[in-house]
Order: C-alpha cells, then sequence, then structure tokens
C-alpha cells in the first residue's frame, strides 16, 4: 500500500471551504430558530463545537489527518455513528453540529469552486490544482472575503464559547472518539478537543482583528481614516512579501477578496439553502445522507478525487496500526472480564 508524501498530507493545512466563520454563522442561525426543539437546556457551545468539528484537525496544535479522514473518507459513517451513541443534549448538539457542516461543505464548495474556476485557468477541484499555490491564495482570499462580510452584518461571535462533549461511551472516550475508533480504527487525542477550545477566545477578536487590517470600515472618521493607512499603505508590502514567500493563508488574511454585493446574496441564499436542507434531512432522521467528498460535495469514490485518494491510501497504510489497536481493546475487554469473574468468584467462597 502506498502512503502519501509528507508534503501532500501537510497540504490540506490550509482551511477548507467554506470559512469557518460561515460554518458558525449558520450554526448560530439553526440553533436559535430550533434548539428549544431539539434539547431540553442551552447546549450552543457544543452545536458550535460540532460546526467545527470536522475543520478541528486545521487548528494550531491539532492533528490534520482527522479532518483529511472525516472529509474523504466515510463522512456519513463517522457522524451517524456519533448521533447513534449520543444520549445527552450536550452530545446530541455536537452531532447535529457536525451533521450540519457536512449539509454546508456539500451545497457551498460547488459554488466556491466555481468562482476559483472565474480567476483561475484550467481550475480543476478533483485534480491537484488545490494543492498549487495559485489556487489556494485565490480559493482562500475568497474565503475570507465571504467571512468578513458576515461579520460586518452580524456581531454573532461576540459572547461565542466552544465545548467538546466530555462522557466516555466506551474505553476508546467520548462519542467522536469512539466513532473514530469505530469507522477508521483510528485513536484520537482528546488534546485536539481542547485545542480547538482554546480559540475561542480568539475567534471572538477577529472582528477586532479585521478591523484592524481596515477589512471592517470603523463608525469613526479618524479609524477610518487609520484604517485607509493601514489598507492601502502598509499591506500592500506585506502582502507581496508574504506571495514571495508562498505564504497563502497570511497572504489571503491582509489582502482578501470581499465579494459583490450580488455575489454576497448568492452566498447568503446558498446558506439559506444549506439550513433549510439541514432541517428538512433532520425530520426524515439523515436517512438521504451519503458518504460525502466534504472538499467537492460529491460522494466520495476511489480514484475519482486524488485529495480523497491520498487520505484513503494513508488511511489503509494504517492496517497493522488498525490491527493493533484492535488487539489493545480485546486485551483490555478480556482483562476486564477475568477481574468481574476473580471478585465474583472470591465472593462466593466467602460467603
Amino acid at each position: 500500500m502506498l502512503l502519501c508524501s509528507r508534503k501532500a498530507q501537510s497540504s490540506s493545512l490550509w482551511c477548507n471551504m467554506p470559512g469557518f466563520i460561515s460554518h458558525l454563522y449558520m450554526a448560530n442561525n439553526v440553533y436559535h430558530a430550533h434548539h428549544t426543539r431539539w434539547f431540553k437546556k442551552d447546549v450552543l457551545p457544543y452545536f458550535l463545537a460540532g460546526v467545527l468539528g470536522p475543520d478541528m484537525g486545521y487548528f494550531p496544535n491539532t492533528d490534520s489527518f482527522l479532518s483529511d479522514l472525516c472529509h474523504y473518507v466515510r463522512s456519513k459513517d463517522l457522524v451517524m455513528n456519533m448521533l447513534s451513541n449520543a444520549k445527552t443534549d450536550e452530545e446530541k448538539a455536537f452531532a447535529y453540529g457536525w451533521l450540519l457542516h457536512i449539509y454546508g461543505d456539500v451545497l457551498i464548495h460547488p459554488f466556491i469552486n466555481r468562482k476559483v474556476s472565474e480567476q483561475v485557468k484550467n481550475f480543476k477541484p478533483d485534480d491537484y490544482d488545490l494543492f498549487h499555490f495559485r489556487p489556494k491564495l485565490v480559493h482562500t482570499r475568497l474565503e475570507y472575503g465571504f467571512d468578513i462580510r458576515i461579520m460586518h452584518e452580524d456581531d454573532f461571535m461576540k459572547h461565542m464559547n466552544i465545548l467538546f462533549p466530555s462522557r466516555s461511551v466506551s474505553k476508546h472516550g467520548n462519542i467522536i472518539q469512539h466513532a473514530f475508533f469505530t469507522v477508521y480504527c483510528y485513536h484520537v487525542s482528546a488534546k485536539n478537543f481542547s485545542a480547538v477550545e482554546k480559540t475561542a477566545p480568539w475567534m471572538r477578536k477577529l472582528p477586532f482583528g479585521f478591523s484592524v487590517l481596515g477589512l471592517l470600515p470603523s463608525k469613526h472618521a479618524v479609524l477610518r481614516a487609520l484604517q485607509w493607512l493601514v489598507r492601502h499603505v502598509l499591506m500592500p508590502p506585506v502582502h507581496f512579501f508574504l506571495i514571495l514567500l508562498k505564504k497563502p493563508v497570511p497572504a489571503a488574511l491582509v489582502n482578501p477578496t470581499l465579494p459583490s454585493d450580488e455575489e454576497m446574496q448568492e452566498y447568503k441564499q446558498l446558506i439559506h439553502n444549506v439550513e433549510k436542507q439541514f432541517l428538512l434531512s433532520e425530520k426524515k432522521s439523515f436517512k438521504a445522507l451519503k458518504n460525502y467528498n466534504l472538499d467537492t460535495g460529491g460522494i466520495s469514490i476511489f480514484g475519482k478525487n486524488k485529495h480523497a485518494d491520498l487520505a484513503i491510501q494513508r488511511w489503509q497504510a494504517l492496517d497493522l496500526k488498525k490491527v493493533l489497536a484492535r488487539f489493545r481493546y480485546q486485551r483490555n475487554a478480556i482483562k476486564q472480564y477475568l477481574n468481574r469473574f476473580y471478585k465474583k468468584h472470591m465472593k462466593a467462597e466467602k460467603s
């Protein structure tokens, strides 16, 4: 079995589309409109954590392969395993958030890919193009642009918090760890969850950061003048330097592509369609959901998309580790059974 190169594996570290602000925006809308029908208490932080869940491997100090797996390999099987094991409101909210992320990716990715193809000649989402610098830069600039427009129109991130469910459902840990082990035989460290939770305070400061960069206009004339200087005098050389270093994400951050009003209207209509499709699917227990490739919105099939093929090849190369993981689990189960049998036998002898 082939093991993809380290460079190819790490190429997906630049954020997937749509931007995580868009995911949080959708989650906030859906939750506040329907949470009383689904949950008995306020579990918004868990719903928000769920909608970021598939992208948790793209956050700092996390395992990127986690997100490669849940984007390209058995995406439906993973989340339905979480949902079937969800017993508390916190766990159900997390699984619902994860499902909303999938619907968002499947419906919005084709739109973003089309926008990239308008600027990049011969762009093919199913090929290696997204690993190249130019498509990555264009793609990420679009992503940040839509996210910035959303933040400009809505201050929903002001009091945002993110929490992952902690209840252990098996020896593998919470519903996320159990699902990853059941579907992929892959162990997920709890450090990944705490790393994402710690980003919440920084996310709340994003509007201020974009204001400093001159991307969210201030109400005060003096501050608007300073923003203009930053945006048009300071940032262009910084952007040029980052392009020379071939750093697409920071380069896109300092010079995003802000969408037109027409593009923003089309994007918000897509978000509305995502929310509508999610609610319709929820009424039917998500039975129509399929194992999608979350980058393209199509069904994940080996040989059709090279990004997915790389993740599948790396996953297949873990066969030996999967066998060892199962052995460790079975060994622990046998040990527990023997301990229970011994204690029961000793009690019987004493009596």
